[in-house]
């Protein structure tokens, strides 16, 4: 149908394998060979959404439309009886994204055979990170959507090495990334550390000190978390996912290189909103990280191109960990990811630092009482 070979108003038959999540009204699908023209929106009429996941492949029976939109159309097939669906394989793996210069997704005409197609474009820079309606731009204009995923951090200028998603029609291109894999920060030619956020192991970094409760200023610009090397070499922090306990995310934005057996500190927000009085951090994470102190939680570390969990704090709440002005503290005898998992190897902060808070951001923790 995205080579124009039906006719519009023509019932049809697709086979393919749905990519990204499904969504009230409808989903994508693509060809199991990928590729141009190789995916097309399924329209949901009034029918609830199956129960798929990413990888199931999909039998679909409607009517071929071009949905209008703006000043151009959606391809997609119209499905009006929860009878024209039916699921095969689970889980299959999907083809290679296609990579694409950004700008050709500029150009309408010439983004036209990548609509609903997975795909990629590289070594791009965020242009606008606040767009309006969940959107972000990145190189030559291109609209980056939230219809999937919405990440965290973003800033303008931020570089990416690459950039995976589907490509949407609404009013215009916009590619919709999947989840967090789906964007990679642009570290490997910026990583100043012998090992980039990309390449850390589980333990190669130690959650020792977090500041949940900040009294000397709000907590949306001065919460912080700091993490000790244990990795052996020199580590550059930038791209590293930072994660809650709710699984808000967001990466740190700029190079921060610790050596072995070394501390940093990373805050929430950013440069230009940072308030704490007596400390600046080597970078920061952005907005939707809470380090919360009305309740449980956790923060973790996360390696952005893997997903897995570089380190883990133990869980705070209940009175222990969010004391106001006191940060929570691994006591130094337990500096490893195994013994910082225990709520036990933590306790309130025992150095008195700064004006109003008491901590030790980026230097070693005293003991615990």
């Amino acid at each position: 149908m995205q080579r124009e070979t039906h006719s519009v108003g023509t019932r049809v038959k697709v086979t393919g394998l749905m990519v990204g999540s499904a969504t009230a009204t409808g989903f994508f699908l693509l060809d199991a060979a990928g590729g141009r023209n190789g995916g097309v929106w399924v329209y949901l009429d009034g029918i609830p959404a199956p129960d798929l996941l990413e990888g199931d492949e999909v039998e679909v029976k409607g009517i071929y439309e071009e949905y209008t939109s703006g000043a151009g159309t959606l391809t997609e097939i119209k499905v009006s009886r929860p009878p024209d669906m039916s699921i095969g394989r689970r889980g299959v793996a999907l083809p290679d994204p296609v990579v694409v210069e950004a700008s050709v997704l500029a150009d309408p005409g010439a983004g036209e055979p990548f609509e609903a197609t997975l795909l990629q474009v590289r070594d791009v820079v965020v242009a606008d990170a606040n767009a309006g309606n969940g959107e972000w731009l990145i190189d030559d204009g291109v609209v980056v959507d939230d219809l999937f995923y919405a990440p965290a951090g973003l800033r303008d200028g931020l570089s990416l090495e690459s950039l995976t998603g589907v490509l949407n029609y609404a009013s215009g291109f916009k590619i919709e990334p999947r989840y967090t894999e789906d964007l990679v920060l642009g570290t490997s030619s910026r990583c100043n550390g012998t090992l980039c956020a990309e390449d850390l192991q589980p333990g190669d970094l130690v959650i020792s000190e977090v500041m949940t409760n900040p009294a000397a200023c709000d907590d949306n610009y001065c919460e912080w978390v700091e993490v000790y090397n244990a990795s052996g070499q020199s580590v550059d922090l930038i791209g590293l996912t930072v994660r809650d306990a709710s699984a808000r995310e967001g990466l740190v934005d700029a190079s921060v290189v610790i050596a072995a057996r070394g501390y940093a500190v990373i805050g929430k927000s950013d440069a230009v909103s940072w308030a704490y009085p007596d400390m600046v951090p080597g970078a920061w994470y952005g907005g939707s990280v809470a380090l919360v102190n009305d309740g449980q939680g956790t923060v973790a570390v996360v390696n952005p191109s893997t997903g897995a969990v570089v380190d883990q704090s133990a869980e705070w709440g209940g009175g222990t960990g969010n004391s106001s002005g006191v940060a929570w503290q691994l006591d130094p005898s337990r500096l490893d990811s195994s013994s910082n998992d225990e709520p036990g190897s933590w306790c309130d902060a025992q150095s008195v630092w700064g004006s109003t808070d008491r901590g030790s951001p980026g230097a070693a923790n005293r003991p615990c009482p």
